[in-house]
């Protein structure tokens, strides 16, 4: 194993090398890790919707894991058309749904979590008031729950508005391929073509890019989520 490792140190490229390590890394590693935590969450799921587990905290849980679920099929979805096998679908798909989809579940995972910690502030603080609020009015765990996933959905959705006009289709012209039509006695030309996407205008702008994907992005996704759980797990 050594002598063939060293064999194909001595004869590969270094962009070989670096295409093998992003494959196994990017790929294949990303690929096993995204299914393990899709099946684990699946797995979660039912077992926390149980009666035995009914609480607000547990069907917070259920939104987070649900949330986190969708952002690993959309990592999948990614990891497979990048590394596995790509089509014109897939490329659609990505551009108009998953790319979008991706971003928007990973804000309401961040903010599900916030509203994780908030949840149990509220219970170890304010033990009392925190009772009599969940019990009141015979009150549902869902209903308590909504409170906090709807705006969470709504202000995930409309942050990440932008992020369904950064990409935009475009078709590669792979070969072209020349076949002799009897009927009309002639060669037509034929061109295979795949489907691939670019960055729009709107993305490239250097404006956007500072004040909305860096600065923006780093006070929603980082400053304020980290700021809120530190203070809520004092």
């Amino acid at each position: 194993f050594f002598n063939h490792y060293r064999a194909m140190n001595d004869t590969c490229p270094p962009e070989q090398h670096h295409e093998y390590f992003f494959w196994w890394k990017e790929g294949l590693a990303t690929l096993i890790v995204g299914i393990t935590g899709l099946i684990a969450n699946s797995i979660a799921i039912p077992i926390l919707l149980s009666k035995k587990l009914i609480s607000i905290f547990n069907r917070l849980l259920v939104s987070l894991a649900i949330f986190d679920n969708i952002f690993l099929f959309c990592t999948l979805s990614e990891t497979i058309r990048r590394n596995f096998h790509n089509s014109d679908l897939q490329t659609i798909s990505f551009i108009y749904i998953f790319y979008p989809l991706q971003n928007i579940s990973a804000v309401c995972s961040i903010y599900t979590t916030i509203g994780l910690a908030a949840e149990r502030w509220l219970a170890v603080s304010r033990p009392v008031e925190y009772h009599l609020s969940v019990n009141a009015n015979g009150a549902r765990p869902w209903k308590r729950v909504t409170a906090y996933v709807a705006p969470i959905l709504i202000f995930s959705i409309a942050y990440n508005i932008p992020k369904f006009f950064e990409v935009k289709p475009r078709v590669n012209v792979i070969y072209n391929q020349t076949e002799y039509d009897p009927i009309a006695k002639t060669h037509v030309v034929y061109n295979v073509t795949q489907m691939d996407f670019d960055l729009t205008g709107i993305r490239m702008n250097e404006d956007y890019v500072f004040y909305y994907v860096n600065v923006s992005r780093l006070i929603i996704t980082g400053i304020i989520p980290l700021f809120s759980l530190s203070y809520l797990n004092m």
